[in-house]
Formats: structure tokens, C-alpha cells, sequence
């Protein structure tokens, strides 16, 4: 390789040096969304690069050793801290308990544990007693592949969710997404190719460097254009609270979701709503979902919660006005709509004081008989 170990070593050191400036500009804006997890990510990123760096300019082979086993508190803490982030960013938080936490743990702390241990190091990684090359290839046991498998299922996951969510945004985070869909990917690939031992990677990891450059973009794209402060659990905050009802349903006119007003609107259960079709739900409104006249407001009536009305009396109902919206920007390759967003307010109330009032203009209030007002009306009409 052309460059020696020496100079590969200030690289990396100069990589944890760029995550520790930004881990600590994350720490000034510790009012953000996720923000904490985000620094824990840049701290681990910049454990994982120094001590990489040490160990590659290390010429004792001990030395090395006992520099690359600190580096692996970097290694296994990272992929975990990408993962809580995301949750945070995703408007997953509630997943994150102490329970989750200590769960997600246990697998790294028992990594660490077992290369502190002379005895049980070699289970993971140890270098070979012949004399080191410049860029030595480490052994490995067989619980490093159980400890990569393990980091590896944490970072899919992450970044699954976070791709996932990005592709729900507006589109003016265009070109945000862009760049931190790059900044999640890029400390990923070369990673797996080092692990694989992959032509030239087999002898050196370039994932500390990969993490420098990523960080700043990561750093960049939730400062700069404010996306942790306006971060999806906000939006999601927002209409899980909402008085009115939202309902999206995909192509085939079934609920993929919606918040808890439309369940109180509808007088169903929360966790039964998800994959109902929205014929069960409201079938006067489904009959009309295909036909472009149907986008726009519709009033339909349901049986009130209760459904008891004073005897002799018709049983009460709820009267609920529906604003009809095609998802615009998720068009199939058909060019149809992926679904529609339902937006259901309760006009029962607001349409009973109108009726009130009604009443109240065109009656005499003390005898209840027509006035002259409705005379007049009814006069015009005819004429």
C-alpha cells in the first residue's frame, strides 16, 4: 500500500478529531429532538477512529491489541446510538425504555467484557504471534461474526426506518434527504466490505474515516436545515393530538393509518382500524372513491356512540363532515393516486345550532308558530 501505517494512523485520528468538533456543536443545541443520541453517535464515531489511529501507528504488538479492544468500545456502542437516534427521529421514542436500552446493551457489554479478559479475547479478535506486516490482518474468533451479525441487524434497522421516513417528507427537504440518506449509508459499506475481507480492506478499515465524513453531513442536514426541530415526531405529535380525524388510506381503500380522533369520531377501538377497509367504515363514502368527483367535502351520518335515542324517538346519530384528498406526491407508475387522506370533523353540534337557529328567525318563540319572516320566505319561493 502506499501510504504507511503512520500516516493511515493521523487520518483516522484526524477523523475522531472532526466527530469530536461535532459532537461537541450537537452539545450546544441540546433543546433539538434526539439530540443526545446524535452527540452519543459522534462520541463513539470519534472513540472508534483515535483508537484505530493508535493502533495503527503502535509497533508493539500488545499495544496494538490493547488499543484495538478499546476501539471496540466504539465499534459495538455505535451501531446501538444510531438506533435510538433514529427511534427519537422517527417519532419512535416510546420504544426507548431502560428495558429496551439494557436489552440493546447486553450484546456489546459482553463483547467488551470478553477482550478484557486475557483468557477469552482470542473468542473475538487477537493478533497472530508472527512477526506483524505493516498492516497486519487481525484473527478473528467465532463470536466476532455473532458480535457483527448482531451491529449489523442494528444498523439495517436504523437505517430501514430512517429511509423510510425520509421518503415521507415534504418536498422541500428534497435535497436534505439526499444528503442524509448518503450519510447514513456511507459508514455502512465499508465497513461490510473490511468484514468480509474484501481485496485491500482485508488489512485496513476505512468506516472511522467514512464516519468523519458522514458526521458533518448528518450534523449539517439536522442543523442547517433544522429538520431535528421540525423532526417527524413534532408532526406526528401534532396530529395524534388534533381534534379532527385523519385517516390514510393506500390504493385499495384501506386504512394504513390514523390518529386517535377518527377512532373517537367513528366509535371504533384504536387498534382496530388498521387494514379495514373503508367500506366497513363509511360505505356512503366509499362507493364514491375512484370518481375525481369525489375529491372535496362530503357529509355522512353514523349512529352516535351511545345509539339510544328517548323512546319513540329515532336512536341519535353523529353527523361527520369529510374533506377528500388524493396523496399527490406518491403517484404509482400508473398515474393514479397511492390513496387518499380523509380529514373527518364532527358537524353534529355546529349543524343541530344551525337548525336552532333556524327555527328561532322563522318561528315565534312563544307560541312556536310560523312568523311573517317565513311567510315572506315562503312567498318569494313561490314567486
Amino acid at each position: 500500500m502506499a501510504l504507511s501505517p503512520a500516516t493511515v494512523g493521523i487520518i483516522m485520528l484526524l477523523s475522531g478529531m472532526v466527530c469530536s468538533v461535532a459532537a461537541l456543536y450537537v452539545r450546544r443545541h441540546r433543546h433539538a429532538v434526539a439530540s443526545h443520541s446524535l452527540t452519543a453517535i459522534l462520541v463513539f464515531s470519534a472513540i472508534w477512529a483515535v483508537f484505530y489511529g493508535f493502533e495503527l501507528i503502535a509497533h508493539d504488538a500488545a499495544l496494538k491489541e490493547a488499543m484495538g479492544n478499546v476501539k471496540y468500545i466504539g465499534v459495538v456502542l455505535l451501531p446501538m446510538s444510531w438506533l435510538v437516534f433514529t427511534l427519537r427521529f422517527t417519532g419512535r421514542g416510546r420504544l426507548i425504555t431502560r428495558r429496551t436500552l439494557a436489552l440493546l446493551a447486553i450484546e456489546p457489554v459482553l463483547v467488551l467484557v470478553i477482550l478484557a479478559l486475557p483468557a477469552t479475547r482470542e473468542l473475538i479478535r487477537y493478533y497472530p504471534e508472527e512477526p506483524l506486516e505493516p498492516f497486519p490482518i487481525v484473527s478473528t474468533g467465532p463470536l466476532f461474526w455473532v458480535n457483527a451479525i448482531y451491529l449489523n441487524v442494528l444498523t439495517m434497522t436504523a437505517i430501514v426506518l430512517f429511509l423510510i421516513t425520509l421518503s415521507r417528507h415534504t418536498p422541500q427537504y428534497r435535497r436534505q434527504r439526499s444528503w442524509l440518506a448518503v450519510g447514513y449509508l456511507l459508514p455502512w459499506v465499508p465497513n461490510v466490505i473490511h468484514n468480509l475481507g474484501i481485496g485491500q480492506a482485508e488489512h485496513l478499515d476505512l468506516t472511522p474515516v467514512a464516519l468523519a465524513i458522514s458526521g458533518p453531513i448528518l450534523v449539517w442536514g439536522f442543523f442547517r436545515s433544522r429538520l431535528l426541530d421540525l423532526a417527524p415526531v413534532a408532526r406526528r405529535h401534532v396530529v395524534e393530538h388534533m381534534p379532527d380525524g385523519v385517516i390514510v388510506l393506500d390504493i385499495y381503500l384501506r386504512v394504513v393509518d390514523h390518529n386517535p380522533a377518527s377512532c373517537e369520531l367513528l366509535n371504533i377501538e384504536n387498534s382496530d382500524l388498521i387494514g379495514v377497509d373503508v367500506a366497513r367504515l363509511l360505505p356512503t363514502l366509499a362507493g364514491t372513491l375512484g370518481d375525481p368527483a369525489a375529491i372535496g367535502p362530503h357529509r355522512v351520518s353514523i349512529p352516535a356512540a351511545d345509539n339510544t335515542g328517548a323512546p319513540g324517538q329515532p336512536a341519535a346519530s353523529r353527523v361527520l363532515e369529510i374533506e377528500v384528498t388524493t396523496l399527490e406526491g406518491f403517484a404509482t407508475i400508473t398515474d393514479r393516486s397511492a390513496g387518499y387522506l380523509l380529514i373527518l370533523r364532527d358537524a353534529t353540534e355546529r349543524l343541530a345550532n344551525e337548525e336552532r337557529l333556524q327555527r328561532l328567525a322563522h318561528h315565534d318563540p312563544l307560541t312556536g308558530l310560523p312568523n311573517r319572516k317565513l311567510f315572506g320566505d315562503r312567498l318569494d319561493q313561490a314567486i
